[in-house]
């Protein structure tokens, strides 16, 4: 865009600490536009009458005890918040441990209405201030208010196995810009069944993997989320809901009706079993890094006989 002085910082605008420049100049943006998100809907009015906290799940999964939403998960959520005047005060994704008492602020209506739930869920809760923020004003939020909370489940992360020793260097930690060596095994999870029974769709012992690439898409975006920061020695399982798996169109074995590859039909959540072999700042020969998550964004990865 280039902009007049005219519509840009007029003589009577201060100007921005960024702007080098005389407040009559012309401006030149170059604007890239990342991500569209609609505006939130506001909620029904009815949803505040009465007491007591309200739970609705707007698309039940049906999961199983064991792939539901636990205190002490790790979840990565997108959430909408709303108050009764209609006044939206968290429109964002949010990365946090379920139950923690450091980090985010987790109010414990979240705590209470999002355990039991299936990753890829839609939780609409109605949060009175007791269990919300009280009496205390909390950004925008004055005290007392009752809360709407809208909150999909796009990640349960949990380390099944930590390295020896604990924690790690920040050199042995998953991390833009470096390779990886990764194990993986991926499975389409299915309504009712253990997600570990689900339509396995990716194995591999060891891939190497140059990590965090910008353009990420599908999956690949999800395990870039959900991965980074673990040890070498680390082992996570992820339950992914569709957001950060193949979305509402399904994996390119599905679209395409290959019989090539295991198909991810739209919509579906994924369980994902990783574990870190390796890290290291020096980039694999060869198109491995480019075929490892390149195979999991299309859809076009086989599962080895046997």
């Amino acid at each position: 865009m280039v902009i007049p002085a005219s519509l840009g910082y007029s003589r009577n605008q201060r100007l921005s600490q960024y702007v080098a420049a005389a407040s009559d100049s012309t401006l030149y943006f170059i604007v890239v536009i990342q991500e569209v998100r609609p505006k939130p809907q506001a909620p029904d009015a009815g949803l505040f009458q009465g007491s007591g906290l309200k739970v609705d799940v707007k698309n039940p999964r049906e999961c199983v005890q064991s792939d539901q939403v636990k205190l002490g998960d790790r979840l990565v959520v997108y959430t909408q918040g709303f108050l009764e005047d209609n006044t939206v005060f968290a429109d964002a994704t949010v990365d946090f441990v379920l139950g923690a008492e450091q980090g985010v602020n987790v109010v414990k209506g979240w705590e209470q209405g999002l355990v039991g739930k299936c990753p890829g869920e839609e939780v609409e809760m109605v949060i009175p201030p007791e269990l919300g923020f009280g009496d205390r004003t909390e950004g925008n939020v004055p005290g007392g208010s009752t809360l709407v909370s809208i909150v999909r489940i796009d990640a349960i992360i949990r380390v099944v196995k930590k390295p020896r020793g604990g924690d790690c260097n920040e050199g042995q930690k998953v991390r833009p810009n470096l390779d990886i060596t990764i194990g993986i095994k991926a499975y389409a999870m299915e309504p009712r069944k253990d997600s570990k029974r689900g339509v396995k769709f990716f194995d591999k012992s060891a891939l190497e993997v140059r990590y965090g690439k910008p353009s990420a898409k599908t999956l690949q975006r999800g395990l870039e989320t959900t991965l980074t920061g673990a040890c070498t020695g680390e082992e996570r399982l992820v339950l992914l809901g569709p957001s950060l798996a193949y979305g509402q169109e399904g994996n390119r074995a599905y679209q395409q009706n290959s019989r090539a590859g295991k198909k991810v039909k739209p919509d579906s959540a994924v369980r994902v079993e990783a574990s870190i072999k390796r890290v290291r700042n020096k980039k694999p020969k060869g198109n491995l890094d480019l075929t490892f998550l390149q195979q999991l964004a299309d859809g076009n990865a086989r599962v080895p006989s046997g």
